[in-house]
């Protein structure tokens, strides 16, 4: 079997083949083998562009930003990251975002109480150790039960941190102005349905 020149002579040296014999004839694949590179700055230079570990303990967790009655806390952020963001979501009975969707895949770890979800047409309540993944575009919802609830929220190259932020900082939440909620969201990627 051959390969373009063009990919092999672009491997050079870390450029391995592969053989097996098998009942159909013989089997050749062409992988690339790549040098092992140090997750640590200290054990080593970065040959990469991924970032550096995060290690956040609970003293060093930033505030929680408001979001319409219930607590978004920063776990991990696009910045430190490089794309994921992982947030601590906790509130009261009730409380939790009504219908939206965006582009960016969404997934929750109910942490404490029970949590009433629902995700395009099926509704479910989900209860502590309960994973749900919510594909990008799909619409979806949550509101926390009885005594309250917390999950863990971890999106993917999305931008709900930025959102979150705007929505603590530019939303008064006691004289709420649904539209200017909806423009913010909407600024992020996110739309709000009514």
């Amino acid at each position: 079997m051959g390969y373009p020149a063009e990919p092999a002579a672009r491997w050079g040296a870390n450029r391995q083949s592969l053989s097996q014999e098998g009942s159909q004839g013989r089997t050749e694949v062409l992988i690339q083998v790549r040098p092992a590179v140090s997750l640590f700055k200290t054990c080593g230079p970065m040959e990469t562009d991924m970032p550096n570990p995060v290690v956040l303990a609970p003293a060093d967790r930033p505030a929680p930003l408001n979001a319409g009655g219930f607590l978004i806390t920063v776990l991990l952020s696009k910045a430190d990251s490089g794309g994921t963001e992982i947030f601590h979501q906790a509130g009261p009975e009730g409380s939790g975002p009504g219908p939206h969707f965006h582009p960016w895949d969404e997934t929750f770890l109910v942490l404490e109480g029970e949590v009433t979800l629902g995700v395009g047409e099926q509704q479910s309540v989900a209860r502590p150790g309960t994973l749900v993944h919510v594909p990008g575009g799909s619409t979806h919802w949550f509101h926390f039960g009885e005594r309250g609830g917390a999950v863990l929220a971890i999106t993917g190259r999305g931008n709900a941190e930025a959102m979150f932020t705007e929505y603590d900082t530019g939303i008064n939440w006691s004289a709420l102005d649904r539209a200017k909620v909806i423009a913010v969201a909407a600024k992020h990627g996110q739309t709000i349905l009514p």
